[in-house]
């Protein structure tokens, strides 16, 4: 969809009213709020999903998260906002200046959202918190916020679009003590060199 009204109105029809009751949307202030401690504006779609619809809680990986107060954070932050996450980040060189976390999909593997460019492209990353920036591999994902949401609401796995199968291991299946053949996973896509 390239019109981000009626991506919003997909996305409305789309949300569960339980999850839209316990990250019900955020008033503009509290997004002025959390763009002044990052240091800049979010990409006026998220703002408006924050605003309009949900304040996180919603779509790929885990969910995409919420601006404070009371907005969705994701299990692995912890106690960390979306707003700490960025920073504490930044301050141990894991994340470029001005890209933002969007969802997590686990095993240390993110998708963030460029603010540096107004198209906000989302950008995954895979690569362990070791404390060196360059262990980390960015990929571009998607073009657009706009895109990679209605890539979701198309039904399109967004894990499987952003990864290619590089080879299999074999390992222990916990339940049944038998030996399996695991896919191993790259990302695909365009590496992205973010300045620091």
């Amino acid at each position: 969809m390239t019109d981000d009204s009626r991506l919003l109105e997909a996305l409305r029809t789309k949300l569960e009213p339980r999850a839209r009751a316990r990250y019900p949307p955020v008033a503009l202030d509290a997004v002025r709020a959390a763009e002044a401690r990052v240091g800049f504006s979010f990409p006026p779609l998220l703002v408006r999903i924050w605003t309009e619809l949900q304040n996180g809680g919603f779509g790929p990986g885990t969910g995409v998260l919420g601006v404070p107060p009371r907005g969705y954070v994701d299990d692995d932050l912890g106690a960390e906002d979306i707003v700490a996450h960025y920073l504490g980040s930044v301050a141990r060189a894991l994340c470029p200046p001005r890209v933002v976390a969007l969802c997590n999909w686990g095993c240390a593997i993110w998708s963030y959202v460029d603010c540096n460019d107004h198209r906000a492209r989302v950008i995954s990353s895979e690569g362990a918190d070791t404390g060196d920036p360059f262990s980390i591999r960015y990929c571009l994902s998607c073009d657009s916020l706009n895109e990679w949401l209605s890539k979701w609401l198309a039904g399109v796995s967004l894990f499987d679009d952003m990864h290619e199968v590089v080879g299999h291991r074999e390992s222990m299946n916990p339940f049944t003590r038998r030996p399996t053949m695991r896919p191993v996973l790259r990302l695909r896509g365009t590496v992205v060199y973010l300045a620091p």
